[in-house]
């Protein structure tokens, strides 16, 4: 919020991380403002999958503070390459095996999760 970086892509070098602003902000712009007869869906985009032990307690502040608008996850990042120059990396496998304890209650809440997740690249197809 500090910076004076506008996008991402312009600034190689300042940190991009995952945050509640925007989800809060969304939330309240909704609530105070309406959607005008145009069906919306509000999505979690907060959740760090590289730190699934926060995952949790962002569902349940969310919850608690807008009762039952969130209706989806995603996009989260397992890896986004154009990112990279940001310090983002790929989620590591470690992580991954501990995502249960929120794909649990997504699975309860019948949430779709909409994951963002480059397969390749031409210069380190690896």
């Amino acid at each position: 919020m500090a910076s004076s970086c506008a996008y991402y892509l312009g600034c190689p070098g300042i940190l991009v991380k995952s945050t509640l602003k925007n989800d809060f902000v969304n939330a309240v712009n909704y609530v105070t403002k309406g959607s005008s007869g145009v069906h919306m869906t509000l999505s979690m985009t907060f959740p760090d999958l590289t730190l699934p032990q926060s995952v949790l307690d962002g569902i349940r502040l969310l919850n608690e503070e807008f009762p039952g608008l969130f209706r989806w996850m995603g996009e989260v990042n397992l890896v986004k390459r154009v990112l990279f120059d940001n310090a983002h990396r790929a989620v590591p496998l470690a992580a991954i095996t501990k995502w249960a304890p929120f794909m649990v209650v997504l699975r309860e809440r019948g949430m779709p999760l909409a994951v963002h997740a480059d397969l390749g690249n031409d210069d380190a197809p690896t």
